[in-house]
């Protein structure tokens, strides 16, 4: 055998009945390091060699499954183009995003141009360290590339949001907390926010109002929820040009200033009057929106109107006067059905003070 052949193992197996030798080789072949070859050597029953017959097989599925483990070792994802990647990276929360930076020269700088930051304080041991991160990667991503989305998920707010390139912000189950007084009022320094979502938020502990005081604001919408308790919204919004409420809301709302520029108004509300208190509530928030021009109200709150203006309290309480009201839209739901009757009710009570008035 020559010195050059590669070491082997073998195991021989021998069938007295039926006069045959079968060896099992193994051979380390430098292409394959676990390739096989099976021998099988037939003998005379009388012990004496005859003219055999030799065959030798190749394990073809171990080669297969080498080549195969040879696929899966490649880095697919690295092939992909960067804008792939970053899509992908976007689904993931930003603290994982930015470890990537470790795998190659290539993933180094990577995150710096994710257009979507998502943090949550819960994968941190304390907000210092939250803290930390976020702030780096405020500062350390690429300013070119503009920051469409940010998203925090965190125990508990500031007092104050100071955010002053801030355009849009939805917030959901948030508690916002007062500060020297009974009053919460996170927004006034986010300067140029434009659209404000706050969907089943609550006020800390002995806090009263929310104020929401932001010049530069056009949209809001509130959506209430039982969890978010009763609270006051005191408006300071003079830009405001669409106003939603919808879900359990049981806030009353003021305004510090006329709203002039209020365009649409939607009250989609159902299930608040199981709050104490919360008579005439939708008829004092028209009598803050008399100067939307596009009222859109939907048969659930039609119907609560009208409980509310059978009460004898309402005897005393004038009409919202709609002084620039161009369109009033109603919405039928099947969930809060009213008949002809019903509609012609509440539309004569709304529309009794108000000169312009078109139904649709």
């Amino acid at each position: 055998m020559p010195s050059s052949f590669p070491p082997f193992a073998i195991s021989i197996f021998f069938n007295k009945s039926k006069g045959s030798v079968m060896a099992n080789i193994f051979v380390p072949f430098p292409s394959s390091p676990s390739h096989k070859c099976n021998i099988m050597l037939w003998v005379s029953m009388e012990g004496k060699e005859t003219e055999g017959m030799l065959k030798m097989t190749t394990d073809k599925r171990q080669q297969k499954r080498s080549r195969s483990d040879r696929e899966e070792e490649r880095d697919r994802l690295s092939e992909l183009p960067d804008c792939v990647v970053l899509h992908i990276m976007e689904f993931m929360d930003t603290k994982y995003a930015v470890q990537t930076c470790v795998l190659s020269k290539r993933w180094k700088d990577l995150w710096k141009r994710l257009t979507y930051l998502g943090f949550n304080t819960t994968l941190f041991n304390n907000v210092v360290k939250f803290n930390k991160l976020v702030s780096r990667v405020l500062s350390g991503r690429d300013g070119s590339v503009s920051l469409l989305n940010l998203e925090f998920t965190r125990r508990a707010l500031p007092g104050s949001l100071n955010m002053p390139a801030l355009k849009s912000l939805q917030l959901e189950a948030v508690s916002f907390t007062a500060r020297d007084n009974d009053y919460a009022e996170p927004f006034s320094t986010c300067n140029v926010l434009n659209t404000l979502i706050l969907d089943g938020c609550s006020l800390h502990k002995d806090a009263k109002f929310l104020s929401i005081s932001n010049s530069s604001l056009s949209s809001l919408t509130i959506s209430g929820s039982f969890e978010g308790g009763a609270y006051k919204i005191a408006l300071s919004t003079p830009n405001l040009s669409s106003l939603t409420v919808t879900g359990h809301n049981n806030h009353t709302i003021s305004s510090a200033c006329n709203l002039s520029f209020l365009e649409e108004v939607t009250i989609d509300t159902l299930g608040y009057t199981l709050f104490p208190n919360t008579d005439l509530l939708i008829i004092s928030w028209l009598q803050v929106l008399t100067n939307v021009k596009i009222l859109r109200l939907y048969s659930g709150t039609l119907l609560t109107i009208l409980r509310d203006i059978s009460n004898p309290v309402s005897v005393s309480t004038q009409p919202p006067c709609f002084v620039q009201l161009k369109s009033l839209i109603l919405e039928n739901q099947p969930s809060a059905d009213i008949s002809f009757e019903q509609l012609k009710r509440a539309v004569e009570y709304l529309l009794q003070n108000s000169p312009q008035r078109r139904i649709d």
